[in-house]
């Protein structure tokens, strides 16, 4: 089997870091894969350090767009000398489009994974979401992260099937009051909710520190934010690819996005032992545990120190959750799909 995977980012804290693991097993059982991502290049579609980087126009400044600026022609010439015979797409959006496309014409197999929410909560905008959609779904078969993704979206899965992690077997034992959270830095992911919380947590508890892991378009008012209630020492915001570490130091990991569909970096976290701390109107709320959902951000101030006192107890659940998401155990599941 020979397969095309499109994602939007080959950012490494992005999902291309499963994609990567999605690879590698694949190829151990003999499959070919290839890796279609945006990228900068005069060519239409150009192979850079294994991945082929497709054309876009990166609008960034005040525009926050990107562009695709290659001929489905010149994809479709790329796919059939690399003699690709199914496409899966990790995007819905600019580089899902240019999929559907390319695998149409040559009429292979197409799935999708929903990652994000498309919908914006603009009643003419999402008008225009639903009627793209309706076009993009017309070929291909679709795939959630979870089950409660594809109800929050409203549309059915063909097949329910998360992104892998790469389980570890050994992880730290002694942690430190750590609340982390990683990924893009984006306005719906809620993180000033937590750092707007902090200050109470710190009266009671001077040793809980909050560590964001990322970088994107709301770090400047983040970081504003931190320095207005002076919590300089107690907030910081970095950027690194390898976040093991990280996870092994941390009691406690916070997402509340209401756009993400899938937190493949919760999900890491969990196996390292770092326990989840829900928004109940995420779509991660089913994965996460009981005792860890919060109802809004008010509630922050009580659930985090519950989390902390309940950790030992609340750390093996984790673990135990985010085993079935290992590569290992997920692999089987892909390859099901691919070839039914």
């Amino acid at each position: 089997m020979n397969i095309a995977y499109f994602l939007d980012s080959s950012d490494p804290i992005s999902p291309y870091r499963a994609i990567r693991l999605l690879k590698e097993e694949l190829e151990k059982d003999g499959h070919k894969v290839v890796i279609f991502t945006p990228g900068h290049t005069r060519k239409g579609v150009e192979k850079k350090n294994g991945d082929y980087k497709v054309r876009f126009a990166f609008l960034e400044q005040g525009y926050n767009l990107s562009i695709p600026m290659v001929a489905i022609s010149k994809l479709k010439q790329v796919l059939k000398a690399e003699e690709i015979d199914l496409v899966h797409s990790f995007s819905i959006g600019k580089m899902g489009g240019l999929a559907r496309e390319a695998a149409k014409s040559m009429e292979i197999k197409m799935f999708y994974t929903f990652l994000v929410n498309p919908y914006f909560g603009n009643p003419l905008l999402d008008k225009l979401v639903k009627k793209y959609l309706d076009w993009l779904l017309k070929y291909g078969e679709i795939i959630f992260p979870t089950e409660l993704s594809q109800k929050i979206v409203g549309i059915e899965a063909d097949y329910v099937l998360p992104l892998p992690i790469s389980y570890p077997k050994e992880v730290e034992e002694k942690r430190k009051k750590y609340i982390i959270s990683a990924g893009k830095l984006t306005k719906d992911k809620n993180l000033s909710w937590l750092i707007n919380a902090l200050p109470s947590l710190i009266n009671v508890d001077p040793s809980i520190k909050y560590k964001i892991y990322g970088k994107g378009e709301e770090e400047k008012n983040l970081k504003a934010l931190i320095k207005q209630l002076g919590l300089n020492g107690n907030v910081t915001i970095s950027y690194q690819t390898d976040l093991s570490k990280a996870y092994q130091k941390a009691q406690v990991y916070y997402h509340a996005s209401s756009k993400s569909l899938y937190s493949l970096s919760m999900m890491e976290a969990m196996s390292y032992g770092v326990v989840p701390l829900v928004y109940k109107d995420s779509a991660m709320r089913d994965v996460g545990l009981k005792d860890t959902i919060f109802e809004d951000k008010k509630d922050l101030t009580h659930v985090v120190p519950r989390i902390m006192e309940q950790y030992e107890e609340l750390r093996e659940r984790a673990r135990f959750i985010a085993q079935a998401y290992d590569i290992k155990n997920l692999i089987q599941e892909y390859k099901h799909v691919y070839s039914v």
